[in-house]
């Protein structure tokens, strides 16, 4: 039973190093977060490129909003058995 847990957090500790490389959370204020997301590199110039949000509340919200951002930035694999 142990084990179980302990592969769980694994996994989610590997989750939260993979968010953590892809986007990250400024603190702009009492209560206003940065939420930025790297999208990649301009072909032409090279520069970086983001996606920038601002979150008002707490942190977990913004890390929430982080985690919805590369989501959509990164869609999960569809199951090709259901699809027809």
């Amino acid at each position: 039973m142990g084990e179980e847990v302990k592969e769980e957090s694994d996994e989610a500790e590997t989750e939260r190093s993979e968010i953590n490389m892809a986007g990250q959370i400024i603190k702009r204020g009492e209560r206003t977060w940065l939420v930025r997301v790297f999208l990649g590199r301009d072909a032409q110039t090279g520069k970086r490129q983001y996606h920038n949000q601002t979150v008002q509340g707490t942190k977990k919200g913004a890390e929430d909003k982080l985690v919805d951002l590369l989501k959509d930035r990164n869609p999960a694999p569809t199951d090709r058995k259901s699809v027809v």
